[in-house]
């Protein structure tokens, strides 16, 4: 990034933005929510995840991770309905960060009524008024954070209650990866020399991103769609390569799209052969027609890591993106407006 931009964005990243502040404590987050104590004892043979926005990214992170480690499946639930499926059987994660999402709210009704296992995260609110009134373990956020600043947290909270019932490794697995995330969270801070972040940043500013993640960083692509749409105030959009094979490459080859839309591919760097060729073939085939494609090599022993890794990396694009475009990337305005004509609360 221009040196011209470098000496006030350090500002920006470590004093004046909290949510910078926030997001450069990611791997501090997870590491401090690692160590809370909780039993449960539960039966059951399905998980699900109860959240909207920022506090449902967790959820689809793990259950990237359960897709390699687990024999039980994570499925997120993004709405006010239950799916039919979801029963006694089913350990149903409710996560809000405020406590007062209306949608996670329904669906925490909808799960008690059908006697659903539940545990509960959240900073406060009526979600943990009802954990208390109905006796369902409840594990407390920090609160005085946005919801998508406090990832690690929730990352940290929740790993903790997979574990303990057996469904992934997840506290292992974020334990090991804490030094190289912090290692990489260090690399990207201003004025750390060749930032990938920032230059990446540089390349997006004026643009539509649209990230594509191999199908087991799917939690991430979509990480950073919502990152770009909340801190940086900029439409994004994001998908699954090689699925990107089967109907979007017609758009972008052929539909000559008018507004100038920018492909970040985040590229596993240990994919298997088979994957690894045809998101190779899928690049080319983008360049070859004049497509600019930013790849982001994203280095890891397993999705879990690649999923923290790539998020963060998306976190600090973000971060960047709302410096270069002189906006506060903290405040939600639309969010806020819309939620106060539903009558519902302001944060996720």
């Amino acid at each position: 990034m221009s040196a011209t931009v470098e000496p006030t964005l350090f500002d920006f990243v470590n004093g004046g933005s909290r949510i910078g502040r926030a997001i450069s404590e990611t791997p501090e987050q997870i590491e401090s929510s690692l160590g809370v104590d909780i039993e449960l004892d539960y039966d059951f043979q399905k998980v699900c995840v109860c959240g909207m926005g920022a506090s449902a990214i967790a959820g689809d992170i793990f259950a990237d991770f359960a897709n390699e480690t687990s024999s039980v499946p994570i499925n997120v639930v993004r709405g006010v309905i239950l799916p039919r499926w979801v029963s006694k059987d089913t350990l149903t994660l409710m996560t809000s960060y405020s406590g007062n999402t209306h949608e996670t709210l329904e669906l925490f009704r909808q799960a008690k009524e059908r006697g659903c296992p539940m545990v509960t995260v959240c900073s406060g609110g009526e979600l943990e008024r009802l954990s208390t009134k109905y006796d369902v373990p409840n594990l407390n956020v920090p609160a005085g954070i946005q919801p998508r600043a406090a990832l690690g947290h929730v990352l940290g909270l929740t790993g903790t209650v997979l574990d303990q019932l057996d469904v992934c490794p997840a506290v292992e697995e974020l334990t090991r990866a804490l030094p190289e995330l912090k290692e990489l969270r260090d690399s990207m801070m201003p004025n750390s020399g060749d930032n990938e972040a920032a230059n990446l940043a540089e390349s997006l500013f004026g643009t539509v991103p649209v990230i594509y993640g191999h199908p087991n960083m799917g939690a991430s692509a979509l990480r950073w769609k919502t990152q770009i749409n909340e801190n940086s105030k900029m439409l994004a959009f994001s998908g699954i390569m090689p699925e990107f094979n089967h109907n979007e490459i017609v758009g972008w080859i052929e539909g000559r799209p008018n507004m100038r839309c920018s492909p970040v591919v985040l590229y596993d760097a240990n994919a298997p052969d088979t994957l690894r060729s045809i998101v190779d073939t899928s690049v080319d085939s983008l360049r070859d027609s004049g497509v600019e494609v930013h790849e982001v090599l994203v280095e890891g022993d397993g999705s879990l890591e690649k999923n923290l890794r790539s998020s963060l990396i998306g976190d600090f694009v973000s971060l960047y993106l709302a410096f270069l475009r002189k906006v506060d990337p903290e405040p939600v305005v639309s969010i806020s407006s819309l939620k106060q004509r539903l009558g519902f609360g302001t944060r996720h």
